[in-house]
This record gives C-alpha cells, sequence and structure tokens, in this order.
C-alpha cells in the first residue's frame, strides 16, 4: 500500500451480514459473473475451475481464465483490448485476511508480465449479524494516472455495494431458514469448505483450552 510503484484505493464498509458470508463471497469468486457484469464480471469466469491449496492455516483459492477479454472496469483502466489469460487468487489467512492476487497478462505469458493487482481484505466481525469490511485494491499500472485511480474508486465502490446488498439478502435467509436446513456445496465452493473446516477447529481449539490464568502479583502482606 506505500510502495510507490504502486497506487491504492482504499474502502471501509459495513456489511449487514455475518463474517462467515464475506469469506465464502471471496473465497468463491464465481459471482462475479452474476454480480458484477457491469465491472469485474463475464460470463467466462463460472466456465472455468478452480485449483485449491492449503498451507497450514491459509487457503489458496486460484483460476486460471485463457484468452479472454478484459472486464469492463479493467478494460477501461488498463486501456486493455483484445484477448488476455486473466487469473485471480486468493489467498485467506484465517480466520480475518484475504489476498486477492489478480490481473491480465499477454496469452501464455507468465503472470508477472501483466498488469497486477492486489486486494487486501481485512474481515472484522462486530457481532453475530454484522461486520466491518477494510478494503485496499492496489495496482501496479496507470500509477500517476488520477482520472484511473478515480474511476477504480467508483467502480470498486459499485462493487463492494452489490457485495453488500447481496450478503445482506443472505444473512436474512440464514437467519430465517428451517431449523436443520444445511448449506449444498459444489465443487465451485472447494476453498469454501477447507477454509470452513480450519475456521471451526481454531474455533474448538480456541473453546477447549483452559482457562488463562492471573499473573498478577500479589499484593504483599504487612506484619506486625
Amino acid at each position: 500500500m506505500v510502495d510507490p510503484e504502486w497506487a491504492t484505493v482504499t474502502h471501509s464498509y459495513h456489511f449487514k451480514c455475518r463474517a462467515d458470508l464475506i469469506h465464502d463471497n471471496l473465497l468463491d469468486l464465481t459471482h462475479e459473473s452474476f454480480l458484477h457484469q457491469t465491472t469485474v464480471g463475464d460470463d467466462y469466469i463460472y466456465e472455468h475451475g478452480i485449483t485449491v491449496e492449503v498451507d497450514g492455516n491459509v487457503v489458496s483459492v486460484d483460476r486460471l481464465m485463457p484468452s479472454v477479454e478484459a472486464p469492463p472496469l479493467y478494460a477501461e483502466t488498463m486501456n486493455a483490448r483484445g484477448l488476455f489469460d486473466r487469473f485471480h487468487c486468493t489467498e485467506f489467512f484465517v480466520p480475518n485476511l484475504h489476498v486477492l492476487h489478480s490481473g491480465i497478462t499477454g496469452e501464455g505469458r507468465p503472470r508477472e508480465e501483466g498488469f497486477l493487482i492486489k486486494v487486501l481484505n481485512g474481515i472484522t466481525p462486530i457481532d453475530e449479524h454484522n461486520t466491518w469490511y477494510y478494503y485496499a485494491f492496489s495496482r501496479n499500472f496507470a500509477v500517476d494516472n488520477a482520472q484511473a485511480t478515480d474511476d477504480l474508486r467508483v467502480g470498486l465502490g459499485t462493487v463492494l455495494d452489490e457485495d453488500a446488498a447481496a450478503l445482506e439478502a443472505q444473512e436474512i435467509g440464514m437467519s430465517t431458514r428451517p431449523p436443520g436446513e444445511h448449506d449444498v456445496l459444489i465443487a465451485q465452493d472447494g476453498g469454501v469448505a477447507k477454509a470452513r473446516r480450519i475456521l471451526a477447529a481454531l474455533l474448538r481449539k480456541e473453546q477447549q483450552a483452559p482457562p488463562a490464568t492471573s499473573t498478577r502479583v500479589p499484593a504483599a502482606v504487612g506484619r506486625d
């Protein structure tokens, strides 16, 4: 965020939903095809599968989309026309930080040669049904272009508005669904499933831990 070779746009957002729904949203970017058609979405996203890796408490979900057009927001700010290899990889550092590595590069070319984006997502629960979402979008292209920064600030604000509306509706559904009704996960939810298992294990470990003992030194007892 402070590297002069990169430019950053930030947002803070109160989401009216539980934190777990935001984690699911960030781990399954298939939703971009449906929620974000005017900014970062396209039908080809859901047509490509994902690769999921786990390293300790870090879950990575990677998707490569070869020979596709840049999405509307990227095409405008990158001045990118034609076909590219698009990619995004979400690293979830359970329990609260997501780092999204995203961008486009020439067909068949290494990712590091392309227009690169790193999105930092700090998810901070407020209570059972509300969450603070701290967001930073850093890019290595058009770094000194103030218009590109303004366009991204507006466009990414639209993305967050769309996510917030969808997740608020999901929260209502989760809060009112009949007892015993459970989620049904599909192949695109591979990262979601693995992250949920890690988070559940961390919660069990925390709940089973013995209460912390006081380290306060007792006051000296005086003698007559």
